[in-house]
């Protein structure tokens, strides 16, 4: 089974936000001041997202065997370049995803990622500090996702467990090994301090084999949205060497 779902995203400076607008409203990376920072300097007020933080799901670790909703996108900003990310970042960092969880906020899917920082880039963290960070995303039920658009929930609904995956992102697993540009979360996706990939996707470069790149939606093939390939060497120097400047 695979079904699709509508998301409109604004890739803003820092948290995920999620309101519902028609079926799900999806923002990701507001400021803590509510502004949305666009990849070319322009901003747009952010809606206030008031609801409480549900409990977490409590679900098992991913499974290739679940059914899927893909859950596409129309991105208010897109960072084109590394330079981009690099100056709306408040951290970036390397290393290792050590745990993962699966949460529901506003009736959509979010992944808690746990990870351990190897080397940190930009901000402030140290080696063998770990961070959590918020993903759109992850493994819940058709109860969530359905919310009351059709009637009241079934119990077959909240008991058919369903993986989110953005325009066809993968889940994050334990081991993973990522280069993130992170913005600071701060409307209670989780509790306490926790961070967001800028973009989602376009600020969680994956490391496979001393190669660090993005994910690329098979419809975003273009010169203005790239993987930004290179190896995780060149990508430290790149954004080393910028924040020296």
């Amino acid at each position: 089974m695979r079904r699709h779902k509508r998301l409109i995203i604004s890739s803003l400076l820092a948290t995920a936000a999620l309101a519902v607008v028609a079926s799900i409203a999806l923002l990701s990376g507001a400021g803590p001041d509510g502004n949305a920072g666009a990849a070319s300097g322009s901003s747009t007020a952010a809606p206030n997202v008031l609801a409480p933080l549900p409990a977490a799901s409590a679900l098992p670790a991913g499974d290739t065997a679940l059914p899927v909703v893909m859950a596409s996108a129309d991105f208010a900003a897109v960072y084109s370049s590394l330079d981009q990310l690099k100056q709306a970042a408040d951290l970036i960092v390397r290393g290792e995803i050590v745990d993962i969880s699966y949460l529901d906020f506003n009736s959509t899917a979010y992944t808690k990622v746990t990870f351990k920082v190897e080397k940190c880039l930009k901000g402030k963290a140290d080696a063998g500090d770990t961070v959590a960070i918020a993903e759109v995303g992850g493994i819940t039920s058709v109860a969530t996702i359905n919310g009351d658009k059709f009637g009241p929930s079934t119990e077959d609904d909240a008991n058919t467990k369903v993986k989110v995956q953005l325009d066809g992102a993968p889940l994050s697993e334990v081991g993973d090994q990522c280069t993130y540009f992170l913005g600071t979360g701060s409307i209670g996706v989780l509790p306490g301090t926790y961070y967001v990939p800028l973009g989602a996707f376009q600020g969680r470069f994956a490391i496979d084999n001393g190669i660090a790149k993005r994910f690329v939606p098979a419809d975003w093939q273009s010169a203005s949205y790239t993987a930004l390939s290179m190896t995780k060497n060149a990508l430290d120097r790149a954004v080393l060497s910028a924040a020296a400047e």
